[in-house]
Order: structure tokens, then sequence, then C-alpha cells
């Protein structure tokens, strides 16, 4: 009867062994889903900033368009600017057209007063002429 309880406990202690054994396989696997899950959180953080990234891409796209908008707002000042000289030679073309006019108005007022004192001259000669023989 010794025998057969002593051959129990030992099948009882193999069996304990066993579990023993099970125990540390299942802590070993419980570390390794602590891993998982920690990869796994990291995966989460790595998705995170390759959206930020994307989301700092786009900012530097907009970034871009800004700076050829800006670069276009500086063309346009400067067509602006071009507009007003275009302007301003504008008025000075006006004023030289002025200018001419007057000039031309002057230059009838200098033929008439050619004519005036070449008239005049006329009238001494003839008025000469006609004292002499009379």
């Amino acid at each position: 009867c010794l025998n057969y309880f002593i051959h129990v406990f030992s099948c009882l202690n193999y069996f304990i062994h066993v579990f023993s054994c099970l125990n540390y396989f299942i802590h070993v696997f419980s570390c390794l889903n602590y891993f998982i899950h920690v990869f796994s959180c990291l995966n989460y953080f790595i998705h995170v900033f390759s959206c930020l990234n994307y989301f700092i891409h786009v900012f530097s796209c907009l970034n871009y368009f800004i700076h050829v908008f800006s670069c276009l707002n500086y063309f346009i000042h400067i067509l602006s600017c071009l507009n007003y000289f275009i302007h301003v030679f504008s008025c000075l073309n006006y004023f030289i057209h002025i200018l001419s006019c007057l000039n031309y108005f002057i230059h009838i007022f200098s033929c008439l007063n050619y004519f005036i004192i070449t008239e005049g001259l006329l009238i001494f000669f003839v008025y000469i002429i006609i004292y002499i023989t009379v």
C-alpha cells in the first residue's frame, strides 16, 4: 500500500512539475503579450507621427503656394508701379501735346507778326513814295 501511495505521490509530483512548467510558459507568453502590446503602442505612435508627417508635408506644400502667391503679389505690385509710370508718361504726353498746340499758335502769331511788319513797311514805303511824288 505504501508503495502505491508513493507511486501516487510520485505521479502527483510529476503533474505538479508539468503544471509548474506550464505556469512558466504561461508567464513567458504573458511577457511576450506585454511586448506585443508595447510594440502595438509603438506602432500606434509611429502611425500618429506618420500622419503628422503627412500634415507637415501638406503645410509645406501650402507654404510653397503661399510663397508663389507672394511672388505673384510682388509682380502685381511691380505691374501696378509700371501702370503708375505709364499714367505719368501719359499725362506728360498730354502736356507735350498742349505745348505742341501752343507752339503751333505761337508759329501762327509769328507769321501774323511777320505779315504785320511786312504790311507796315509796305505802307511806310507807299507813304514815302506818295510824299516824294506829291
